[in-house]
């Protein structure tokens, strides 16, 4: 075991009325870990996922674009507008699918 640091005071060193918070710390910890063996392997299995998809995604633009360069300038300025049309896309597809998934049995 590792020595510990001198401004680390010795458990038995500790005022009783630390107690409390410490053993709270433990229980937070303790949550975190058994949280986290939980999530390993879905984590692992969508960053998979999703490096497959990115890289697809970049072979197949490489395609697309490496064809007519010329004719691919105009993407990088129209780029900030995609990305706010997503932004206030993706969202009101989401609503409109709660609203229509809601107002199914009327």
């Amino acid at each position: 075991m590792t020595s510990r640091p001198e401004p680390i005071p010795a458990r038995e060193d500790m005022p009783d009325d630390l107690e409390p918070v410490l053993v709270r710390q433990m229980e937070v910890y303790a949550g975190f870990l058994d949280h986290t063996d939980r999530l390993t392997s879905p984590l692992a299995f969508y960053s998979v996922l999703g490096g497959v998809v990115w890289a697809t995604a970049m072979v197949l633009a490489g395609d697309f674009f490496g064809q007519s360069w010329d004719a691919s300038q105009h993407w990088p300025q129209r780029s900030p507008l995609l990305l706010v049309l997503l932004l206030l896309g993706a969202p009101g597809a989401y609503f409109a699918y709660r609203w229509a998934t809601s107002h199914r049995s009327r």
